[in-house]
């Protein structure tokens, strides 16, 4: 029983993938896809997308192969259908990705659902408002790579998705210390301290040494965002950047904080090591009314530690009605 229950739980999650994804073909227009998504996916291919589009390279260059792929196969339109095998394929490690990280942390199966649930709802809330990404989601699965190879006390596997991640996005950065930042409790050991130590400065020098190979393979870039006090005052003082906020995450980082006390250690670790910094660098370099830039943050801590405080609460509240019952 128990079995047939995770089967239909992750043929749910699936669902939710694959629905997703045609969600966002039907709602993004096909000139815009392979008019304005192509166009800067040509300017990437060219060497000419600016800073720091330009050094976001992995789901270029798997488009450009799976362009390649569908005009060999003799597709009538190679590069929509190929767009489609690459989002399809994203959203689905995406979604399984999370799903199985949420169990990894304890939540049980309906809880998770309800983490599905609300996610599937933000990534499909924030479809109008936001450019197709295709790094953001890698970059996303990417930290719950992370997470689930930490958890599983896969440490060394940081160093080979630091190098892949990196070549997706430079947001990517946190991925090391995540594991640094996980094992503090276990540094007084002198063997875990050295080989963690060892793991964390391997994966951080792997990921420079790709950030700025990257950076020397290509002629100068011009910067193509704003950033400082220009993007201080897009970001903090125009409506829209609010209103795309809200109508992603609405409320749930507020439930997520209220209920800090019963957040897993870990969670509050990670917390602390990414939010603040992650925030505060978008809002300085970044336009934050394309609300997927917070994805990562969100699924990886955000998103169940608010699971983890609605549980918390239900369990205190029921404790309190046992105890006045029983006055």
């Amino acid at each position: 029983m128990r079995n047939s229950r995770e089967v239909l739980a992750v043929a749910v999650v699936l669902f939710a993938a694959l629905t997703t994804s045609v969600y966002e073909f039907r709602t993004w227009s096909y000139s815009d896809l392979t008019t304005g998504v192509f166009g800067q996916h040509m300017l990437v291919l060219r060497g000419e997308a600016g800073n720091p589009v330009q050094y976001r390279a992995l789901p270029e260059y798997l488009w450009d192969w799976l362009i390649r792929l569908q005009t060999a196969r003799g597709s009538g339109d190679p590069i929509y259908t190929s767009l489609e095998v690459l989002r399809y394929s994203q959203n689905l490690l995406l979604f399984c990705l999370a799903y199985a990280y949420f169990r990894k942390l304890g939540l049980a199966l309906q809880t998770a659902m309800l983490g599905m649930a609300v996610f599937t709802l933000m990534l499909t809330s924030a479809v109008a408002p936001n450019w197709m990404r295709l790094s953001s989601n890698f970059d996303a699965s990417f930290y719950l790579m992370a997470a689930l190879l930490i958890l599983a006390r896969r440490d060394w596997w940081i160093v080979p998705l630091s190098v892949v991640a990196a070549i997706n996005r430079e947001a990517s950065g946190f991925i090391p210390f995540m594991l640094l930042a996980a094992r503090i409790p276990e540094l007084a050991v002198r063997n875990t301290r050295t080989r963690v130590l060892v793991i964390v400065g391997t994966a951080v020098a792997v990921w420079l040494v790709v950030y700025a190979a990257l950076r020397l393979l290509y002629p100068p870039q011009p910067l193509v965002t704003d950033t400082g006090w220009v993007a201080i005052q897009l970001n903090l003082l125009r409506e829209t950047s609010w209103m795309n906020l809200f109508g992603t995450f609405g409320i749930l980082p507020l439930v997520a904080l209220m209920g800090y006390r019963w957040w897993p250690p870990l969670l509050k670790t990670w917390f602390w090591l990414i939010v603040p910094l992650w925030i505060s660098v978008h809002v300085l370099s970044a336009l934050i009314n394309e609300s997927l830039l917070f994805t990562e943050p969100t699924v990886l801590i955000l998103l169940p530690a608010a699971l983890f405080a609605a549980v918390g609460w239900t369990r205190s509240s029921q404790y309190q009605s046992a105890e006045i019952a029983s006055e």
